[in-house]
């Protein structure tokens, strides 16, 4: 569990962060009734209560997300993404269906394949880690697993990590 102000790491049964005192109530507590209405709108999508969910817990550069010390820090960008791919299958089964019509009567018949669509969508992160917990905890490379968001998006399905060379060229 990560405090949503300083982002520092925190133990599961904490209500209030250690580092910066904020209160973790704003991702534990239960749903106001205004909350519960947007929820049960049919026209709000996961990724509307995602962006919501991540601008009420704003993840600070300015300090280190392990140890949340503010001195010199290094800044590592990198992106989460979650790749979606559908097939339509509508044409196919048409094609289907008339190819068992017309191949007994005229010897023809032809099916189509599905068509694919690949849609991705993508969350920009940073992460400011000072130089002692890079050393340490990462190696020299920070791991993208210990920034705050981390947990939130791979739950919504942003599996896929982008490397920073990968997002500038965008």
């Amino acid at each position: 569990m990560y405090c949503p102000g300083c982002g520092a790491r925190m133990p599961e049964a904490t209500s209030f962060c250690q580092i910066c005192g904020r209160s973790v109530s704003p991702l534990t507590r239960p749903i106001r009734s205004e909350q519960a209405v947007q929820r049960s709108n049919p026209a709000r999508s996961k990724d509307d209560e995602l962006e919501d969910l991540l601008g009420r817990s704003p993840v600070r550069a300015d300090r280190c997300v392990i140890c949340s010390t503010n001195g010199e820090l290094a800044l590592f960008d990198f992106g989460l993404a979650r790749i979606k791919v559908t097939r339509n299958w509508t044409e196919t089964i048409a094609s289907a269906a008339v190819s068992a019509v017309s191949l007994p009567l005229i010897g023809f018949g032809m099916v189509r394949l599905p068509g694919k669509t690949t849609t991705t969508r993508m969350f920009k992160l940073r992460m400011a880690l000072c130089e002692e917990c890079l050393s340490e905890c990462c190696g020299g490379f920070p791991d993208p697993s210990i920034h705050p968001w981390f947990p939130i998006l791979w739950e919504y399905g942003y599996r896929q990590v982008v490397p920073s060379q990968a997002i500038s060229g965008r």
